[in-house]
């Protein structure tokens, strides 16, 4: 099971859909959220013979979102292909970060949130174009799975704790 949490983004789902119509990998999708991009989305989805691995759950309280991460595989995390979000840190990924489950991220070139996934060993980050090291890293998730030995193993995570950031914080208002 894939857990999206959408923002208002899509990403060319072509090496997930290649994977999953040739019998490659077996999965559902669970797309949560409630955001104007789901018509898209579903759009884009559709277009790749992907709609019948769908469950759309919508809007979910925080702790029925977090059970859904709990339950599943990878994690997906997505940011607008743009240079102004490079320095976006969504709140999410310090949820996923602790999940101990991969993480699945896409943005754009030199993000800071790539920076933190690959040095706390969360997941893997790529770019939207990245397509073959995408249905790589995929292959080798599955493969994972049916070892049962999917899962992050995360380093130096307590740096990220909301202790250790307001007091990082505290320090440049210092200054």
């Amino acid at each position: 099971m894939i857990y999206f949490f959408f923002k208002d983004n899509l990403i060319d789902l072509s090496a997930y859909a290649l994977l999953i119509t040739s019998s490659i990998i077996t999965s559902s999708t669970i797309l949560i959220g409630s955001y104007a991009s789901f018509k898209e989305i579903l759009k884009s989805l559709d277009a790749y013979g992907l709609s019948q691995f769908l469950n759309l759950v919508g809007y979910v309280s925080h702790e029925a979102a977090i059970r859904y991460q709990k339950q599943s595989q990878i994690l997906l995390l997505i940011e607008i292909d743009a240079e102004h979000t490079k320095c976006i840190i969504p709140g999410k990924l310090f949820e996923y970060m602790v999940s101990s489950r991969p993480i699945l991220a896409f943005g754009p070139r030199a993000a800071d949130m790539a920076q933190i996934i690959t040095s706390t060993n969360t997941g893997a980050y790529f770019e939207y174009a990245e397509y073959d090291s995408l249905k790589t890293k995929l292959l080798e998730y599955f493969n994972d799975y049916k070892q049962h030995k999917l899962k992050s193993r995360p380093i130096g995570l307590k740096q990220y704790n909301r202790k250790a950031l307001t007091g990082q914080l505290a320090l440049l208002i210092d200054k």
